[in-house]
């Protein structure tokens, strides 16, 4: 269990530090464009009115306060997934780094996670009631099962974890689990740089808060979740060689509206449950603005969080515009 807390934990956290070398995917857009032209244009459509939706740093400035940055990261260790120059010149002025979890460059570690090992169990440990067989038809457990083994896990994990944190580990295709121990994801390799350059890094959430927000999901959002991940787990090496390519280009508010559809490639039959955007997305913006605050407001922040957390009306840019700031994109 200790051995694999871990890489659950990165999952929950939409996190991986694998290496993306090890994956082969292919761009789905160019495919999408042929296959499923009314949903590429329903994607393009909401994010040509998206705020915030180009760029992936943002000046966030206020009459008064030395000036902050805000910055999309995508958790995956690949070379396109890297700070730029202005961003890395951001970084070095900051007198603080905030990222979503303070301990992002520390996974390996649990010890350092502040969480129990009781609670740690209880956010993943599946009840009796909660397990995938009571909650699938067999062929869909068989299927799950015979999954599993690629994320070197056993088949009865099926029977031992949530369905939201086997449907989150599914969410990562088994390529990224073949990268090598040295390899950071962009959340931390930005918190080692910091810590080398004596910057002080803080955390927006907490990983039992991360835990807790997908334990929490009602049962019936958590196994619609896992029949969503399993009908997409063919496509994982694609779905995020696709998400790369968009956060390369800086299309951010064209990637969460992609993220967004129910039904993000062609030939799903489920759509993804609404209520679990706006838990893992939406609820989590609000709670990362209350805590960014203080940070902006004694300026020089430099906060670094998943990119789908920063376009759109609820987003993060938004939330922090709305409370008086002048939020632009500078690269």
């Amino acid at each position: 269990m200790i051995r694999l807390a871990p890489a659950l934990a990165m999952a929950l956290a939409l996190s991986s530090s694998a290496a993306q070398a090890a994956c082969r995917g292919a761009d789905l857009f160019p495919s999408l464009k042929q296959q499923a032209p009314a949903l590429i244009a329903d994607v393009v459509r909401d994010a040509e009115h998206m705020p915030y939706g180009r760029g992936r740093l943002f000046r966030v400035t206020k009459a008064g306060v030395a000036p902050s940055h805000l910055f999309g990261t995508v958790h995956l260790a690949d070379p396109r997934a890297a700070l730029g120059a202005r961003a890395q010149e951001a970084l070095r002025q900051a007198r603080v780094v905030a990222l979503e979890l303070e301990a992002a460059d520390r996974f390996a570690h649990p010890e350092t996670w502040g969480v129990g090992g009781r609670g740690l169990l209880r956010a993943l440990l599946a009840a009796s009631e909660e397990r995938a067989e009571r909650l699938l038809p067999p062929d869909a457990v068989a299927r799950l099962e015979a999954i599993l083994p690629t994320y070197r896990l056993p088949a009865s994990a099926a029977r031992s974890f949530k369905p939201a944190v086997l449907a989150f580990l599914l969410s990562a295709p088994p390529c990224l689990m073949k990268g090598g121990a040295t390899d950071l994801f962009l959340d931390a390799a930005i918190a080692r740089e910091a810590r080398a350059l004596g910057i002080p890094v803080v955390g927006l959430e907490t990983v039992t808060e991360q835990l807790d927000a997908v334990a929490g999901l009602p049962l019936a959002v958590q196994r619609d979740l896992l029949v969503v991940a399993m009908a997409l787990h063919s496509h994982g090496e694609d779905l995020v060689e696709t998400a790369l390519r968009l956060y390369e280009a800086g299309e951010l508010g064209l990637l969460l509206s992609w993220m967004r559809h129910p039904r993000p490639v062609p030939g799903m039959t489920a759509d993804l449950p609404a209520a679990f955007l706006e838990t893992m997305l939406d609820r989590r913006n609000r709670v990362m603005h209350e805590r960014a605050l203080p940070l902006l407001a004694e300026g020089r922040a430099f906060i670094a969080v998943g990119a789908a957390h920063l376009p759109g009306e609820a987003g993060l840019a938004r939330l922090i515009a709305q409370s008086g700031y002048h939020v632009e994109a500078i690269e």
